[in-house]
């Protein structure tokens, strides 16, 4: 190898080591309970385009209120399509940076995302400066995310599951649901948050029959009640259908 040739090498293992490390600001940032903020783009080291593109493809994190929006079905779910790669590439971004931010799947962000939020709604005894309602809400959400992730859309969309999303989804989020699921110290609205997530993944029937086995069952299928109760009509008959799927006796 030349010296030319070796110069070459270096600088582009320099390159392809800060678009690594970049690409781990950028899921962090996705990952986290607020999602990609526009703050938060506008303070990494990214073109105009490059921003558009990471918008265009993983958007901000959806939020639970957007998830109950109009606005639900055209969130993005943090899964790296064929095509986003490619918009990435068309915005400038290096091979490195996509890989590291998609995976080997396109699923990274979205198992980073769906760790983040079922573990921050688990941890209320080392974070007590969480709500009950904010840790419900990041339980709701990653219901939504599921559902979107699983089926395409939110609630409505009867494609055919993918098996890549949906084992994405669950790998990263099951321990945590179980452990609030079986607590029966946890808040029951949490608890029914956790098993509304855990029915988008397609649980196992081990998964259901933890489910039917809780103590404080009733107390959790009131609190699903509840939570129906608070959300817009046509949201509000999907969650009842899902958690009864998985709570039968839940009136």
């Amino acid at each position: 190898m030349g010296l030319n040739d070796l110069i070459r090498d270096v600088r582009t293992r320099i390159a392809d080591g800060n678009a690594r490390d970049l690409a781990d600001d950028v899921v962090d940032a996705y990952a986290d309970e607020n999602g990609l903020s526009p703050q938060e783009l506008s303070g990494l080291d990214l073109t105009a385009d490059q921003r558009t593109a990471l918008r265009s493809v993983l958007g901000e994190g959806p939020s639970f209120s957007t998830l109950l929006s109009s606005r639900m079905n055209h969130v993005r779910d943090g899964f790296v399509s064929t095509d986003e790669r490619q918009t990435l590439r068309d915005a400038g971004f290096r091979e490195a940076f996509i890989t590291r931010l998609a995976g080997s799947d396109g699923t990274h962000a979205l198992r980073q995302r769906a760790s983040q939020l079922s573990g921050s709604a688990e941890s209320f005894w080392y974070r007590p400066d969480e709500s009950m309602a904010t840790r419900r809400d990041y339980l709701l959400e990653l219901g939504g995310i599921a559902r979107r992730s699983v089926r395409g859309v939110h609630f409505n969309d009867t494609e055919a599951e993918n098996p890549t999303l949906v084992n994405a989804v669950r790998d990263a989020a099951r321990p945590n649901l179980l452990n609030i699921i079986r607590d029966s110290s946890e808040n029951p609205e949490v608890r029914a948050a956790a098993v509304f997530a855990l029915s988008n993944m397609g649980p196992s029937a081990a998964d259901l029959r933890t489910i039917a086995g809780i103590d404080g069952f009733e107390q959790v299928a009131q609190a699903s009640d509840q939570i129906a109760e608070r959300l817009p009509a046509e949201r509000r008959r999907a969650f009842f259908a899902q958690v009864r799927r998985v709570m039968p006796q839940n009136s």
